[in-house]
């Protein structure tokens, strides 16, 4: 009998603990993975800034590896940055086929 008491008034005292825990996950800040593009190069419409863009975030297109990722900044850097999201057919390794598909997702703002 003293067992069962004993476990009632331990969860009783739990119950607070329990509580404040539950109110705490509701306010749980969620961060951005490293694949997901920052805000700062995303405009309004969520659409990948070409001119601001990290490599990671363009590995995150499908299509885009490493290699062509570096070669985007590299010619961004190069040119001075794109005028047009057309022009980054220029770059070595990137299709217009590519651009075209991807041109929804693509912004110079």
């Amino acid at each position: 009998m003293k067992f069962r008491q004993f476990a009632f008034a331990l969860l009783l005292a739990s119950q607070p603990f329990v509580s404040n825990m539950a109110h705490a996950a509701d306010k749980a800040v969620v961060t951005p993975t490293a694949t997901e593009a920052p805000v700062a190069n995303q405009n309004s419409a969520g659409k990948l800034n070409i001119n601001t863009a990290s490599a990671e975030q363009f590995m995150a297109l499908k299509g885009i590896g490493k290699k062509k990722a570096e070669a985007i900044i590299s010619w961004r850097t190069e040119h001075g940055g794109f005028t047009s999201v057309a022009q980054l057919a220029e770059v070595n390794g990137i299709s217009e086929r590519f651009v075209t598909e991807h041109q929804a997702e693509l912004s110079l703002n």
